[in-house]
């Protein structure tokens, strides 16, 4: 399950940019020297509210001539892209008026990417859209921006993640959180410290991790799950007692839930649970249940669609 708005758009933007901007695009783009922008581009530019930027070095003066060009321009994919001195404060820093608020930074090389510079810019400042693959360090570091209604994170997350969240971080109006930890040998630490996560506004949460203990701890007692109405746990196993930890919260806006390597026992859990009545949608990953369990959910929970995968 994808969450982010930033992920589901990036194959039709890159699509549709493929279809608008010319080749001379690109090479106005990517070079460092001033030449002339067609005439066709400029026009297309002038209006587009996203755009997707892939496999280059980005020159400071590309993005100055970019936030000049596109003054519409709403969102930002950056796909395995370098940034050139002074490429990425020129980023951070868009005029006053420029409308960007949705960023994407996917796959760019390790240590090119300032995110603390990120944080404390006016850029950071009022981005609703945030999907990264960061460090630790840039987890940590990207919690805190203020104005986030969305945020997609792959990283191997970690002690500094957890200090920032057992800090008491609040993100208000944060509605979409997608947390992928992928790393061999994950941190326990930073699952234990998302109990302490205030996410008061919270509707939908995608966590993987490579971890397969401490969930049922965390789904006991974290706040953040209680208002959720879209859950996802699809490449992650939070094992029979996780389950059974979720099916016993109370969880009346759940409508939505993606769950991976379910057992009978873990299926028992889930008939039986409180808020099975309003659960319109389950979906399990790499099932590891018996066909009469799934019969029985099946002929218990007749009002809820079950899609094994």
């Amino acid at each position: 399950m994808t969450l982010n708005p930033l992920r589901r758009l990036l194959a039709l933007a890159e699509e549709e940019q493929r279809q608008e901007l010319s080749a001379d695009f690109e090479q106005w783009l990517f070079l460092e020297e001033d030449i002339e922008l067609p005439s066709d581009d400029a026009e297309v530019l002038r209006t587009r509210r996203d755009l997707h930027l892939r496999n280059f070095v980005l020159q400071a003066r590309a993005v100055e001539l970019l936030y000049a060009h596109a003054p519409q321009l709403e969102q930002l994919v950056i796909d395995e892209v370098g940034f050139a001195e002074g490429a990425l404060a020129q980023l951070v820093a868009p005029p006053p008026a420029h409308p960007l608020c949705r960023l994407g930074v996917y796959r760019s090389e390790e240590g090119n990417v300032d995110w603390r510079l990120l944080a404390r810019s006016p850029l950071g400042e009022r981005l609703t859209s945030l999907s990264a693959q960061t460090s630790d360090a840039g987890c940590a570091e990207l919690l805190a921006l203020p104005a986030l209604s969305t945020l997609s994170v792959e990283a191997d997350l970690g002690p500094l993640t957890a200090a920032v969240l057992r800090a008491g971080t609040v993100m208000t109006g944060l509605r979409a959180l997608e947390l992928r930890s992928l790393a061999p040998r994950a941190s326990p630490e930073w699952l234990a410290a998302l109990g302490d996560w205030s996410l008061p506004a919270l509707e939908l949460l995608d966590l993987e991790a490579t971890l397969e203990s401490g969930w049922a701890e965390l789904l006991t007692r974290a706040p953040m799950f209680a208002a959720v109405t879209v859950l996802g746990f699809g490449r992650t196993k939070i094992g029979a007692e996780g389950v059974e930890a979720l099916a016993s919260r109370a969880l009346p806006r759940l409508r939505s839930l993606t769950l991976s390597g379910v057992t009978d026992r873990g299926v028992r859990a889930l008939t039986e649970a409180s808020w099975g009545a309003t659960l319109s949608t389950l979906t399990v990953v790499r099932s590891g249940a018996s066909e009469a369990a799934w019969a029985n959910f099946r002929a218990v929970r007749p009002g809820i669609a079950l899609h094994l995968l």
